[in-house]
């Protein structure tokens, strides 16, 4: 498992192995969501505390720096 406050070597780890604090964090918010890949943001949305926790995603395709787009992405997220 990877404990929160070992974050080297993150990306060669499996999203469905890491682990943090036992309750899960509040709230995760993502700036520039446009540039990231589907995976990245399932890994993140294992922080959050179960039931409870809240992922806020900003995101502006005019700004993709990489042109992957979030076209056929899963975009399909509540809203508040």
């Amino acid at each position: 498992m990877l404990p929160c406050d070992d974050y080297i070597g993150f990306p060669s780890h499996s999203p469905r192995r890491l682990t943090c604090s036992p309750g899960g964090v509040d709230a995760v918010l993502v700036d520039e969501a446009q540039d990231f890949l589907p995976d990245w943001l399932d890994a993140l949305e294992l922080l959050l505390d179960e039931g409870e926790g809240i992922m806020f995603l900003f995101a502006d395709e005019s700004r993709a720096i990489y042109r992957r787009g979030s076209r056929g992405r899963r975009t399909s997220f509540a809203t508040a």
